[in-house]
C-alpha cells in the first residue's frame, strides 16, 4: 500500500484498457456472437469453469477488504464463503473499520475489492487479447471481461448497498 504500487496497478489497467480499445472490433464481434449462446454447445466445460474459477476471484475481492482493513489497524472478526441465490459467494466482517480515525483509510478498505478487481479485469483483457475467442481459455476470457466488468460497475455504483455506497458514505462522514 503505497504510491509505486497505486501508480503500478493503475498503469496496468490503463494499459489493458488500451488494449481493449485495440480490439473493440474483434470484441463486438465476439459479443454478437457469444449472446448467440453457440458457445453452450461447443464448449460446455465453460460452466464447470466458472463455478470452480469463480469463488476464488471472489474471495480475493473479499480478501482484499480483509487485508486492507488488517493494514490500517482494523480487526478482521470474520470471512467466509456461502451460496446465495444458486451462486458462490464470500463475506468479510471489516466492522471495525468504523474505529479508524483517517476517513480515507476507512474509504481505501471499501474500494480493496474493486481495485483488486480492476487488477484482475485487466489480466483477462490482455487474455483475451493473446488468446483465440473459440479456444476455452478465450472463451473464459471474455466471459469473464463481461462478468468482471458488471460486478465492477454495479460495486461501485453509490445507490446500491455495495462497496461504492460504503465508500462514499466514509468519505461524506454520514453514517
Amino acid at each position: 500500500y503505497n504510491r509505486y504500487t497505486a501508480a503500478l496497478a493503475a498503469l496496468w489497467v490503463l494499459f489493458a484498457c488500451g488494449v481493449l480499445l485495440s480490439d473493440i472490433d474483434r470484441l463486438i464481434l465476439d459479443l454478437k456472437a457469444f449472446f448467440e449462446f453457440k458457445w453452450v454447445v461447443e464448449q460446455p466445460l465453460i460452466f464447470v469453469l466458472i463455478w470452480t474459477l469463480g469463488p476464488p476471484q471472489i474471495f480475493l475481492h473479499e480478501m482484499a477488504h480483509g487485508l486492507t482493513c488488517r493494514y490500517f489497524g482494523g480487526r478482521v472478526r470474520e470471512m467466509g464463503m456461502l451460496i446465495a441465490y444458486l451462486q458462490p459467494t464470500a463475506y468479510c466482517d471489516i466492522s471495525s473499520t468504523y474505529l479508524l480515525e483517517n476517513k480515507w483509510h476507512r474509504a481505501l478498505t471499501c474500494f480493496a475489492g474493486q481495485i483488486i478487481d480492476a487488477v484482475e479485469w485487466a489480466g483477462f483483457i490482455i487474455l483475451y487479447h493473446l488468446t483465440e475467442t473459440n479456444s476455452l481459455l478465450g472463451l473464459l476470457s471474455l466471459l469473464s471481461i463481461i462478468v468482471k466488468g458488471q460486478a465492477m460497475i454495479a460495486g461501485l455504483n453509490p445507490l446500491i448497498r455495495s462497496d461504492g455506497y460504503f465508500a462514499l458514505t466514509e468519505l461524506v462522514n454520514y453514517p
